[in-house]
C-alpha cells in the first residue's frame, strides 16, 4: 500500500507508470488486492464501551474485589502488566479529557466516556498519582544538569516524555 501510494502521488495526471511497478501492480490487481485499508470498526457493547476496555475492567474489578484496593496492581498479578497498561491510558484519557474540559464539559463528552468514568470511580481508582510530580522533579534535575529537557532514547524518562508530546498533540487537535 505504501508503495501504491508513494507511486501514484509521485505522478504527474496521464505519466506512464515505470515497467516494473506497472508489473508489480498489475500482478497484485489481477488477485483482487486491495490497495486502500479499510479503517478497522471496533466492536462496542450496548453502551458504546468496546468489549476490550470491559475486559480489562472486569479483570481490574475482580482485583478490586479480592484486595479491596487497587493497590498493589503490578507485574506480580497474573495480567499485572496488562493492568499496569490499562490503568495508565485511563490515566492519560482523564488528563486529555476530562481535565482539559473541565467538569462543565464533561456532560457533554460522549457517553461511553462518561460510563467508563464512572465505572473506575466505583473502584475508587485514582485518575491522578503523584508520579507525575516525581518524574517532573526528575527532569527538572535532567535540566539542571544538562541545561536541556531533550532526553535521550533509552534514558528512564524517555518514555514519559514522549507520553507527554503524545497528550500535548492530542490537545493541538
Amino acid at each position: 500500500r505504501g508503495m501504491y501510494k508513494k507511486v501514484h502521488a509521485n505522478r504527474e495526471p496521464g505519466q506512464e507508470m515505470d515497467p516494473v511497478n506497472k508489473e508489480k501492480f498489475k500482478l497484485l490487481e489481477e488477485i483482487q488486492f486491495e490497495f486502500e485499508s479499510k479503517k478497522r470498526v471496533k466492536p462496542k457493547s450496548e453502551n458504546g464501551i468496546a468489549p476490550n476496555w470491559m475486559n480489562h475492567y472486569m479483570t481490574l474489578k475482580a482485583f478490586f474485589d479480592r484486595h479491596g484496593t487497587l493497590d498493589g496492581v503490578d507485574a506480580a498479578e497474573g495480567s499485572g502488566q496488562g493492568l499496569q497498561k490499562f490503568l495508565q491510558e485511563q490515566r492519560r484519557t482523564y488528563r486529555t479529557f476530562y481535565k482539559n474540559i473541565g467538569k462543565a464539559g464533561f456532560a457533554n463528552l460522549d457517553p461511553s466516556f462518561q460510563e467508563k468514568f464512572t465505572l473506575l470511580q466505583e473502584l475508587n481508582f485514582l485518575f491522578e498519582d503523584d508520579k507525575w510530580e516525581k518524574k517532573f522533579a526528575e527532569l527538572e534535575e535532567f535540566m539542571q544538569q544538562h541545561g536541556h529537557c531533550r532526553v535521550p532514547q533509552g534514558h528512564p524518562l524517555y518514555n514519559w516524555i514522549r507520553g507527554l508530546r503524545y497528550d500535548y498533540s492530542l490537545m493541538e487537535k
